[in-house]
């Protein structure tokens, strides 16, 4: 458990830099030196990172950054507004459907529901 503390993203962008550093050494002494240019890629957190990381560090000559939340907000409760955007424009009754899918998950989970339904639930999902 001691080694949670180097779970965060200040030592995530630090190993990634180690890891660049050392594989380049690596490639250039089987290959012979030459240029290699490092691209970081990642979406959603990792996006984030991969962005992080181009600012911070030189190892990598470039990033990609597909829904990288650079600057996190709390409590963002516009997501699920987003979501019922997205899934309107499939129909007036798929939002509605989201929601009680998304619900039952929720239920079951937490134990409200019965067991056969948080089996089911776990089944589908690969968890338990």
């Amino acid at each position: 458990m001691s080694n949670l503390q180097y779970l965060n993203s200040t030592q995530a962008l630090a190993d990634l830099d180690y890891f660049i550093k050392n594989k380049t050494a690596e490639i250039n002494s089987k290959y012979g030196a030459g240029v290699r240019k490092w691209l970081t890629i990642g979406g959603s957190y990792p996006g984030a990172l991969s962005a992080w990381f181009k600012s911070q560090y030189t190892s990598a000559a470039a990033a990609w950054s597909s829904s990288g939340v650079i600057h996190a907000i709390q409590n963002y409760e516009m997501y699920d507004f987003d979501l019922y955007k997205a899934t309107s424009r499939s129909g007036p009754n798929c939002p509605a459907f989201v929601k009680a899918v998304t619900t039952y998950i929720e239920q079951a989970i937490s134990g409200n529901l019965t067991d056969k339904d948080k089996e089911y639930v776990y089944q589908v999902f690969g968890g338990g």
